[in-house]
């Protein structure tokens, strides 16, 4: 029995062994190099037996030997840095994920490392540590071997002869790679490769075609990040310097929109009891309207790639339906707008129904007109039976102050008319339209009609 669970075991170990098969090694792995000159070197990552989607490792190298110049992540197959690569005392680091499905395969670059020779002697690049983490869900580190690098540095006393010319830069964008296209990325990465010879690089971006390049960047890179530039076009210029020698100026065009298209006109309106037409008008400013497509129940009824669009829709169902607008810019901005629509049965026809825009300012107007005349004509009908009230206990002669009270009430009345004239005026901006006006106009003149009456009645009183 414990034979069969020793071959069990066996069985079920080799394929874990097998999985253990990823490596990390160092191109180019030797090189003859003369002191002043740069290494270049690269990090890379072999996993041919099963994906891997996380990297970390520590390299060590001679400072007598070598002196740290630069990082570049160009071309790597990292898509998220956990810990940024970082180079100096000796030391190089870094640690990042590929994101799912991960990477599987032979030469997935990791960094690129750029040395200068100091000394002569034999500068030996080794791993001090390495994981390679598999694309299974645990982590598994499946790292398996870790392949550093040996490079002969010699002194030489022959002077290389100077560089008497450099090359206009050639720049591309992986984030805007077309010049005449408009992009809703507003952090675009030039880069540019680098020459011998090239000590310093200068950097600038402008809307003008013409600016000079003005910040410097001395050891020399080949890549450039800008973060949130406003919209609009821009030129981004670079010039290689050597010693006692400059390239050409190269400039290179890019594109920013980042607002999305402005919808000035959507109007839905009912032709019959089943029928619609849709009125569509949109503006960019920028980069102006790529297409405008409309929607029922979302089937594309049609696409134009004008700022404008009209449609009919004949012989709808009914019931609800959902009619939908999208207008994209050429950044690919997009804006959109719904509205619902409800198709009466036959029996129920309507007249022409104007959907989109529903203004109710007229009948609150109108509400707070109706509640003033309500108001008025209580006090007045209260204040009519109670003055024939009081004129009647004036004639038995029963009370002489009831003239007090009488004039007391009209000039609390008095006093709330010209409250209810005063609040009217604050919502003067309610009467823009000819038919508002009207409106507005005739319950102020009611309510100064009564105001004078008022005041008339008081001095009868006096």
């Amino acid at each position: 029995m414990r034979k069969y669970f020793s071959l069990l075991f066996f069985l079920i170990l080799i394929p874990i062994l097998t999985t253990l098969a990823a490596d990390l090694y160092i191109l180019p792995s030797s090189k003859d190099l003369n002191v002043g000159d740069n290494l270049n070197i690269t990090v890379y990552v072999d996993s041919l037996d099963q994906a891997m989607n996380a990297v970390s490792f520590k390299i060590s190298y001679p400072e007598d030997l070598l002196k740290f110049v630069s990082l570049s992540k160009t071309g790597t197959i990292i898509n998220l840095w956990v810990q940024e690569p970082k180079g100096g005392n000796g030391e190089v680091s870094a640690e990042g994920v590929v994101l799912n499905p991960g990477f599987a395969g032979t030469r997935g670059k990791i960094l690129n490392i750029t040395f200068k020779a100091l000394n002569s002697g034999k500068a030996d690049i080794s791993f001090v540590s390495g994981a390679v983490l598999a694309n299974d869900g645990f982590g598994t580190n499946i790292l398996k071997n870790m392949k550093g690098g040996s490079y002969n540095i010699r002194k030489i006393s022959i002077e290389k002869p100077s560089i008497s010319y450099l090359p206009t830069p050639k720049i591309t964008s992986p984030t805007h790679p077309d010049q005449e296209k408009w992009y809703n990325n507003n952090d675009p990465v030039f880069e540019w490769e680098l020459p011998e010879g090239v000590v310093e690089v200068r950097l600038s971006y402008s809307e003008k075609p013409k600016a000079l390049p003005i910040y410097r960047y001395s050891p020399p890179i080949s890549q450039k990040k800008l973060e949130n530039v406003k919209d609009g076009a821009y030129y981004f210029n670079v010039q290689f310097i050597g010693k006692g020698v400059k390239s050409d100026i190269a400039r290179y065009k890019f594109n920013i929109d980042t607002k999305k298209p402005n919808l000035e006109e959507f109007l839905l309106v009912f032709t019959n009891h089943n029928s619609i037409k849709l009125n569509i008008k949109a503006k960019d400013e920028l980069s102006g309207i790529e297409k405008i497509e409309a929607y029922l129940d979302n089937n594309l009824i049609l696409s134009t790639s004008s700022d404008s669009l009209e449609i009919e829709a004949n012989n709808l169902q009914p019931g609800t339906h959902i009619l939908r607008a999208e207008i994209s810019d050429k950044a690919g901005n997009l804006t959109t707008k719904e509205e619902t629509l409800n198709v009466p049965t036959p029996e129920k026809k309507i007249e022409k129904e104007v959907i989109v825009q529903k203004d109710y300012t007229l009948y609150y107007i109108l509400l707070f007109i109706l509640m003033l005349l309500i108001i008025i004509i209580l006090f007045i009908y209260i204040l009519k039976h109670r003055m024939e009230d009081i004129h009647k206990e004036i004639k038995k002669g029963k009370s002489i102050n009831q003239k007090e009270v009488l004039k007391i009430d009209l000039s609390n009345l008095l006093k709330n008319l010209r409250s209810n004239i005063q609040e009217l005026d604050k919502n003067v901006s309610w009467a823009e339209e000819d038919t508002k006006k009207a409106l507005y106009q005739e319950a102020k003149n009611i309510l100064e009609e009564a105001e004078k009456k008022i005041e008339e009645k008081l001095k009868e009183l006096e």
